[in-house]
């Protein structure tokens, strides 16, 4: 059996038989590939919204009324760059193209994470739903967390937040946090 040490829920420490277990090495984040993984995770972010869009018409729940009428206006002119992989300078050139689409997918993650307390600042607990799931495919997702945290206070801000994906000051707001 081996013992997961650093990684305890609720006191617990987990065992695992060593036979069931598979271990991949995670290379090191460069500096180049960090400042790329805005741009796939903003690209990403969009597309979960857009298909929560798609589910939610044919199974009404997964977005509140407000959240749909946001998205819709996003849905509609999607029709340009499908989702699925894309080289980083065409996902570089559409997020200036067509910048005000990115903006309430970041904001709308954001208040999705942020529920324990609802304060504006994402803990570690509030980030792992979304940072576990990223790391074997993006060794890059625990360095951006680590450095979106500008001031080192282990918390990531809203403003913080908003600034990691490129979101202008002035388009970070609060009212779309819902």
């Amino acid at each position: 059996m081996i013992r997961c040490q650093n990684w305890s829920i609720h006191g617990v420490l987990p065992e695992f038989p060593v036979s069931r277990l598979s271990f991949a090495v995670i290379t090191p984040c460069q500096d180049g590939e960090l400042q790329q993984f805005p741009l796939r995770m903003r690209d990403w972010l969009k597309n979960v919204l857009l298909q929560r869009y798609e589910l939610d018409s044919k199974a009404p729940g997964l977005l509140t009324l407000k959240q749909r009428l946001r998205v819709q206006k996003i849905y509609e002119s999607e029709r340009r760059l499908h989702a699925g992989d894309h080289p980083i300078e065409t996902l570089a050139r559409d997020f200036e193209k067509n910048y005000h689409m990115y903006i309430y997918p970041v904001h709308w993650q954001f208040a999705q994470m942020d529920q324990h307390p609802a304060d504006r600042y994402l803990t570690h607990s509030e980030l792992a739903p979304l940072r576990a799931p990223l790391v074997p495919m993006e060794h890059c997702t625990s360095r951006f967390f680590q450095e979106c945290d500008g001031d080192k206070d282990n918390h990531v801000s809203f403003r913080e937040w908003g600034q990691c994906f490129g979101i202008k000051k002035d388009d970070m707001d609060v009212n779309l946090l819902f």
